[in-house]
C-alpha cells in the first residue's frame, strides 16, 4: 500500500468539502445527494486503502439515508416547522462535519510522517551534492535513476542512517516519491 497516495486521495476528497458547504449555503436541492456521494467516495477510499474509519463513514451515510426517510437524529433539534428537506439537509451537514473530521484524524499521522520524511530528504540532498552525488541528482529521468540515487544515499556512511529513517517513516516506494518531489 502506498500511504502517500492514499493520503493525497483523501486530501483531494477533503478539498471538495467547501463546494458542498456552498451547496448548503445556497440551499441547493442536491446538497444531501452530493454529501451522500461524497461519503460513499470517502468510505471507498478508506476501504481500498485499508485505513480505519470506513465503518464509521458508512454509519454516517446510513444516518443520512435514514434522514431522507424522515428519521430525525437524536442530536438534531429544530425550531419551527420541520420538513423532510430540513431534516435531510441538517443531517447531511452534520454527517459531513463528522466525516471530514474523521478523515483528518485518519490521515494526520501519515501527514506528519510524510512531512518529516520530506524535511529529512531536503536536508540530505545538499550533503549528497557536496559528497559528489550531484550527477545522480540532475533531474532523474527514470525510475531506475531515482532508485540508483536512493541506493547511493542508503549506502553512504553519513546519509545511510537518515535514508533508513525515511524508509521507516513512509516506506520504500513513498521514500522514492518524496525524493523525486524534493529534486524538482
Amino acid at each position: 500500500m502506498l500511504r502517500l497516495l492514499a493520503m493525497e486521495e483523501i486530501q483531494a476528497l477533503e478539498g471538495g468539502v467547501p463546494e458542498l458547504v456552498r451547496l448548503y449555503e445556497r440551499k441547493e436541492s442536491n446538497f444531501a445527494t452530493a454529501v451522500k456521494d461524497w461519503l460513499r467516495q470517502a468510505e471507498q477510499l478508506l476501504t481500498n486503502s485499508r485505513l480505519p474509519g470506513a465503518g464509521e463513514v458508512a454509519g454516517l451515510r446510513g444516518m443520512l439515508i435514514s434522514a431522507e426517510q424522515g428519521v430525525i437524529p437524536d442530536n438534531l433539534h429544530f425550531k419551527g416547522a420541520v420538513s423532510l428537506r430540513r431534516i435531510r439537509n441538517a443531517t447531511a451537514a452534520e454527517v459531513l462535519r463528522k466525516a471530514e473530521r474523521r478523515l483528518g484524524e485518519v490521515i494526520a499521522p501519515t501527514v506528519a510522517q510524510v512531512a518529516e520524511a520530506d524535511r529529512l530528504v531536503r536536508q540530505m540532498l545538499p550533503v549528497a551534492r557536496r559528497k559528489g552525488l550531484a550527477p545522480l541528482m540532475e533531474m532523474p529521468g527514470s525510475a531506475d535513476q531515482l532508485v540508483a540515487l536512493w541506493r547511493a544515499l542508503e549506502s553512504d556512511a553519513d546519509l545511510g542512517a537518515i535514508a533508513t529513517h525515511v524508509v521507516g517513516l513512509v516506506g520504500k516506494q513513498d521514500a522514492l516519491i518524496v525524493l523525486d518531489r524534493c529534486l524538482v
